[in-house]
């Protein structure tokens, strides 16, 4: 029986007070459990349960928890089940930089950058209009509406209106259909709603090139892209950029993902070549030189940095 349930079975007296008391305290137990998560962490700071919602606070940037998902951002972070890499990023964006980030979810790297470098210009872009939304949320939570400029939309190698496919409760839309099992449950356990069947939407796409032409801007110093596979075309949009401003790129490449798209993840390690980079991972918190994704590769996060502009950065941590 839930929370409220109790509550309601307690009013119209269907249990004692005792056994209300009772009750009630063993789904309140997990608060503790929390606390002590809280406790052991050197990020994550509190948690304030709201009328308005359930927000986590972790390394100076706040989040809203959002128990529609399958998983969301805050859960990640609180469990520690993903590294993201943070420390040596960090390093890397410059204090007075442009930074773009691609496929921004809900807005956790760009707060994260500005939270660091709060003198950053961020432009943060998100195709999927509720995802969009949620990441509007955040931005306002932090107050940081000045620091971070973000954008309902997405890119690819041509500008058009693409069908995006939404698994039923989570935010990792795609331009293919993604056939993970575990994007296409229905029913989120902690809430007990029953989403629906994998949504059609149309989201705007523009290439990366025209998108920096027409808003005139002078310079990227870092580019974040994570775009459930759609990482080439993306890429291929904005040759002029890579080749003119040489941003330090850090992208998720994925297997699985690239093949829904008709091509594999060392194209992009090709591409970037023929561009003067070079492709890195990071290994024991230094960089090393990764020339080519097979069968055995584990990592899914991979650096790229111009060989000839990075190269004190190469020389620094590799």
């Amino acid at each position: 029986m839930k929370m409220n349930e109790l509550m309601a079975n307690y009013k119209q007296q269907n249990c004692s007070k005792r056994m209300y008391w009772k009750l009630m305290r063993e789904r309140l137990l997990p608060l503790l459990e929390c606390q002590k998560i809280i406790a052991d962490s050197e990020e994550c700071e509190s948690i304030e349960i709201q009328k308005n919602g359930i927000i986590l606070s972790a390394a100076g940037v706040k989040l809203y928890f959002d128990f529609s998902q399958i998983i969301c951002r805050a859960e990640v972070i609180l469990s520690k089940s993903e590294n993201e890499d943070w420390t040596f990023i960090q390093c890397l964006v410059p204090e007075f930089g442009t930074i773009f980030d691609i496929g921004a979810n809900v807005g956790w790297f760009s707060l994260n950058i500005h939270a660091k470098w709060p003198n950053t210009k961020i432009y943060a872009f998100e195709p999927v209009k509720d995802t969009f939304n949620n990441m509007q949320k955040n931005i306002t939570l932090n107050d940081v509406q000045h620091g971070i400029e973000i954008f309902n939309m997405g890119f690819y190698n041509k500008k058009d209106d693409f069908k995006f496919f939404v698994p039923p409760a989570s935010e990792a839309a795609s331009l293919r259909p993604i056939t993970d099992s575990f994007y296409a449950q229905h029913g989120n356990v902690g809430k007990g709603v029953i989403g629906e069947e994998v949504r059609e939407i149309v989201c705007h796409v523009e290439q990366l090139d025209d998108f920096i032409e027409k808003n005139n801007i002078q310079n990227i110093d870092f580019l974040k892209c994570d775009v459930e596979g759609a990482e080439k075309m993306v890429f291929t949009g904005g040759e002029k950029l890579f080749r003119k401003y040489q941003p330090i790129v850090y992208t998720e490449m994925l297997r699985k993902h690239a093949k829904r798209f008709g091509y594999h993840p060392n194209e992009i390690i090709l591409l970037f070549k023929k561009w003067g980079y070079k492709c890195f991972i990071i290994e024991n918190g230094r960089i090393k030189s990764f020339e080519k994704m097979d069968d055995e590769t584990v990592e899914t996060n991979f650096f790229f940095f111009h060989i000839q502009k990075h190269q004190k950065i190469i020389d620094r941590y590799k």
